[in-house]
């Protein structure tokens, strides 16, 4: 799962800033990130578009 830092994550690999993108392979990890509001989620680009359309036509 593709997620945005909100703080410093710290990972074996080095640390990822607020507004870095990491992807967690174990899917209980990077839902743990997001509860705890360390990470969101990203957005495919897809979902973006197609919400901007729905608030245009409302």
């Amino acid at each position: 799962m593709k997620l945005i830092a909100k703080v410093t994550l710290g990972t074996a690999a080095g640390d990822i800033p607020p507004g870095g993108e990491i992807d967690i392979k174990d899917k209980a990890e990077a839902e743990a990130l997001v509860a705890r509001g360390f990470a969101v989620p990203v957005r495919p680009a897809a979902a973006d578009d197609k919400a901007e359309q729905k608030g245009e036509g409302a």
